[in-house]
């Protein structure tokens, strides 16, 4: 018995790993086409640029413009973010996040994300992350930069990892 038990045991965590690995690959495959089509509907209204403490793409302003983030935002999982590029900082300028039951806009990108030193080298980053100090979050963040290839911002879309988990047993 003991040993049966020993095997369903075994099996159980190898199981478990495979579908935590799985889901893993999962939300970051979501996070990256979230930010994919975030990133193509504000480069189709131009190209980025500050001005006027406002980041625009084209002749639109993203500062408090929620449309386009939550267009993309489709499912409770996803957040979207668009940042602005402000001297070392950046802040949220149109977000889903929510913090503490209001809108996350006009917080700022921790200089200790994993995300920070990437993005002010202009290199994208993929991987597990907090959101305003909420985990597990698999993120996408990729950096904005105008015509002359400065970053001024970024478009960042993360999906809360274990949702995925827990959705397929909520639904039955």
């Amino acid at each position: 018995m003991s040993k049966n038990l020993s095997y369903l045991s075994a099996i159980l965590m190898i199981t478990g790993f495979a579908v935590s690995t799985g889901v893993a690959a999962s939300a970051q495959e979501e996070a990256k086409n979230a930010t994919k089509a975030l990133y193509q509907k504000t480069a189709a209204l131009g190209t980025a640029e500050i001005a006027a403490g406002y980041l625009f793409f084209g002749k639109t302003a993203m500062n408090g413009r929620f449309d386009i983030v939550h267009q993309v935002a489709r499912t409770p999982r996803v957040d979207c973010s668009i940042f602005q590029k402000t001297d070392n900082d950046f802040e949220r300028v149109s977000t889903t996040v929510v913090s503490d039951r209001s809108s996350a806009f006009r917080t700022m990108l921790t200089k200790s994300s994993p995300a920070y030193t990437p993005i002010t080298k202009g290199v994208a980053y993929y991987g597990e992350t907090d959101v305003l100090g909420r985990k597990p979050y698999v993120a996408a963040y990729e950096p904005v930069k105008n015509a002359s290839g400065e970053v001024v911002g970024i478009i960042s879309c993360a999906v809360v990892a274990h949702a995925r988990v827990i959705d397929p047993w909520v639904s039955d």
